[in-house]
């Protein structure tokens, strides 16, 4: 499996430190777990805390949902539908998918208009910076390469 390490210690980071701080800069932002509704937990990528009320959930997203090969992503976008899930679990007013992806934000927002996502997920996109950009391409292109069978195992 790819190490996506550096996405938690390098764009997570700066993601809620930066990203979501200015959003909202009165309050604490962290990653945190909180408890759902139905009982159990899930760690959100960014939680927002006022005075220690729960403000907002974010999840970030750095998938694109076109593949290499152009085709749509159904893995990736599955697992968004999994982070609505828990989104949707939250005892929160404010649930926000941020996406370094246009295609996959594009998608997303095609399937709350057909009416087979919740609409009050709210999506945002999130530009990175070149050097982030570059990591996240060099992450991708590793998972790629994982997927893609070694021309020795091909079937004749």
């Amino acid at each position: 499996m790819a190490n996506t390490t550096s996405y938690k210690k390098i764009i997570e980071k700066e993601f809620r430190e930066v990203f979501i701080q200015k959003l909202h800069p009165d309050c604490q932002v962290k990653q945190e777990k909180i408890h759902l509704k139905w009982g159990g937990e899930f760690e959100h990528d960014a939680v927002v805390r006022k005075d220690g009320e729960l403000i907002a959930v974010y999840a970030l997203s750095c998938s694109e949902y076109i593949t290499e090969s152009g085709n749509g992503g159904s893995g990736k976008y599955k697992k968004i539908q999994s982070d609505i899930l828990m989104m949707l679990g939250t005892d929160c007013d404010k649930k926000v998918l941020v996406f370094t992806g246009a295609t996959m934000k594009a998608q997303v927002d095609r399937q709350k208009v057909l009416g087979r996502l919740p609409p009050d997920i709210e999506t945002m996109l999130y530009e990175l910076s070149d050097s982030h950009s570059t990591l996240v391409k060099s992450v991708s292109a590793d998972s790629v390469k994982e997927v893609t069978p070694n021309s020795a195992y091909k079937i004749a």
